[in-house]
């Protein structure tokens, strides 16, 4: 935060805006802002959360909730489904093929919001069909203005509402975005550069891709509702917050329309971190929205002014996210050994079951696995192989993870065992050409289970914010945890 601070303090005639929020807190984690010795008069003299900036592509966030909350309408469907009327873009060409025309037909609502719609970036006019494809439909992603302006004519055509009233109703009001607009708002609440040009610069259609207007404050709440799934029921936020398709770098995907990052240097354990952006540059203003859902954290960085590159928000942002989740890991850490982390006891059934907390990977280790008297670690294979008497001896290391499916206080883990020991994965991974090539636990499940229930199952019952006893799903035991 102080190599943020150093930085905004050499900026004479651009503000900065940086914020960060926790789904579990009521007021802001981070509450950064840089006020210039310059602003223009029409904006802010001081700024602050409340202080409006322009967003620039953050806008298509909106674009594809709006185009989400959509009743009966597929995102997987095709967008001549609802605006038939771009097929007629065609017969602007000579000639018909591949080569020279976009494939509406072929081209979805999903396309549109994740870039693999095909089609040319920008500029949208009444000679449009002339432009050819850049790729065929989910053939490469190509960033495309133009797809949400395509977008908002579906919006348009399905509700029989304004594109601007239906995500004022449908996203805006939810998340209680008060300072979020549209259309320029009341030059007296905007953080505006001197004599600057692009705060009431209107890029016409293209509106929908990246024209509103937002603050810290608001932006905080819009991740913070997303987190919450007060848009979108959880399996539909969690359908939301995936990626689409790749690109060319490892590091980075595509969803729809998140830049989703993901990193394994963030954490002491090097578990892959991923983060789900959108940035948006217009003219003078570059903004970086972001969430992490694993940590339910939101930020913000807006910036403003004639002074500042594209690229600064985005510095910005790995500097917070760099510092952040190694503290956050740290303290989810402490908490999951206060509340989880212990030994559970069901005498009756000879059964034990000791956890703790290490730094060796996420969730709960498996320290000992006891149940009626057989040593579940060590017998793990014999349950995913009860054909085959002849298992081989291999160690085992067992760790338990959250699934996010609660009910009540009850909240339910799977255990996942990773097989061999450290130079044996090492060895494996070697004859492989594939990052994290042992890592396999995505596959492994379920797969051993008795009577319809997953051996690997267990539910945490807690009171007060404390585990007090774990069913064993599969075995068919609960153990109360020992004081």
């Amino acid at each position: 935060m102080e190599t943020i601070k150093a930085y905004s303090s050499l900026l004479h005639s651009s503000a900065v805006s940086v914020g960060v929020a926790s789904i579990y807190e009521d007021k802001p984690l981070l509450d950064f802002h840089h006020t210039p010795e310059n602003l223009d008069p029409r904006g802010v003299s001081k700024i602050d959360a409340d202080s409006v900036y322009r967003i620039g592509s953050i806008s298509k966030a909106y674009t594809t909730l709006a185009a989400l909350k959509l009743k009966r309408v597929g995102m997987h469907d095709p967008v001549t489904k609802y605006v038939p009327e771009l097929r007629k873009l065609n017969k602007q060409q000579s000639e018909n093929n591949a080569i020279t025309t976009v494939d509406w037909d072929k081209v979805s609502l999903q396309a549109l919001a994740s870039h693999m719609g095909g089609m040319p970036a920008d500029y949208f006019w009444d000679n449009f069909g002339k432009r050819p494809p850049t790729f065929a439909p989910w053939g490469n992603p190509v960033y495309s203005n133009i797809a949400f302006f395509v977008m908002s004519l579906v919006i348009e055509r399905v509700s029989g509402q304004s594109y601007e009233e239906f995500v004022q109703k449908n996203v805006l009001d939810v998340a209680g975005m008060k300072s979020t607009t549209y259309a320029k708002p009341d030059d007296s609440v905007g953080a505006i550069g001197p004599d600057d040009i692009f705060w009431n610069t209107s890029i016409g259609i293209l509106s929908p891709a990246g024209s509103f207007y937002s603050s810290t404050k608001d932006l905080l709440a819009f991740g913070s509702s997303i987190l919450k799934h007060e848009f979108l029921d959880l399996p539909e936020t969690n359908k939301w917050l995936k990626p689409v398709t790749f690109t060319s770098g490892r590091g980075q995907f595509i969803g729809a329309p998140w830049e989703i990052v993901r990193s394994n240097k963030l954490t002491s354990d090097e578990r892959v971190v991923n983060v789900y952006t959108k940035g948006g540059d217009i003219g003078t203003y570059h903004s970086i929205f972001a969430m992490i859902p694993d940590y339910g954290i939101v930020i913000s960085v807006l910036v403003g002014g004639p002074e500042i590159a594209g690229g600064l928000p985005l510095v910005f942002f790995s500097l917070i996210t760099k510092a952040l989740v190694p503290a956050l890991e740290a303290a989810g850490k402490d908490q999951a050994k206060k509340t989880f982390a212990g030994t559970y006891i069901n005498e009756d059934t000879n059964s034990t079951l000791v956890l703790d907390v290490d730094d060796d990977g996420p969730g709960l280790s498996i320290t000992k696995w006891i149940v009626r008297g057989t040593d579940v670690s060590t017998h793990w294979l014999h349950y995913l192989s009860v054909l085959n008497p002849n298992v081989p001896k291999i160690s085992l290391s067992g760790r338990l993870y959250p699934t996010d499916l609660t009910a009540g206080n009850r909240t339910e883990w799977r255990a996942m065992f990773r097989i061999g020991t450290a130079n044996q994965i090492g060895m494996q991974e070697g004859l492989l050409f594939w990052e994290d090539a042992s890592c396999m636990s995505w596959a492994m499940i379920d797969r051993a289970a008795y009577e319809f229930l997953g051996l690997d199952e267990m539910v945490f019952e807690s009171e007060d914010g404390r585990a007090e006893e774990v069913e064993l799903v599969g075995f068919k035991t609960t153990l109360k945890k020992a004081k």
